[in-house]
């Protein structure tokens, strides 16, 4: 199921930057479409003032994703880490999942849900349960102390299901 085609402009309406100048930093993320890469998520992430995060976040009226396996995303890294993250309506817990990169490729990464992880302003929890039937926001996010330069073209969002095979 299509949730984001970023060749569509107006697919990057409900989507906006969030740097860690909310705790003091001064990493710097920017956000835009372009007709050849979809979104392009690029910036400078920077150590100073104890900050070293950049995100772009989506938030949106409640979908039901219980029967699906999880996200994938059609996109083309720089070989840096990545973060995703999604959340439901009835909790402030974000679920987490990370993902690496490889350097000027297209790549097809799938993020099933049994693999995200409870955070809370970044710290891992050790319980919590992502209510797949009220998503509210969805999250691509470059941490983990990676300071410098980076890109992130994003040009798909969709929910997934798994083939099994008999």
């Amino acid at each position: 199921m299509l949730l984001f085609d970023f060749y569509d402009p107006q697919c990057l309406q409900p989507w906006y930057v969030l740097d860690d100048g909310v705790m003091g930093g001064v990493s710097r993320g920017t956000l835009r479409a372009n007709s050849d890469a979809g979104l392009i998520f690029s910036g400078k992430v920077s150590l100073e003032n104890n900050g070293g995060f950049s995100s772009i976040r989506a938030q949106f009226s409640p979908i039901n994703l219980s029967h699906f396996t999880g996200i994938q995303a059609w996109l083309r890294g720089d070989g840096k880490r990545y973060g995703f993250y999604l959340k439901h309506d009835t909790s402030p817990i974000v679920f987490q999942a990370n993902f690496n990169t490889t350097a000027g490729e297209w790549q097809n990464v799938q993020i099933p849900f049994a693999a995200l992880r409870p955070n809370w302003y970044g710290r891992r929890l050790p319980t919590g349960s992502l209510n797949l039937s009220h998503l509210n926001a969805m999250s691509f996010i470059i941490g983990d102390k990676q300071a410098g330069q980076f890109r992130l073209d994003i040009a798909s969002v969709s929910a997934y299901t798994a083939v099994h095979h008999v």
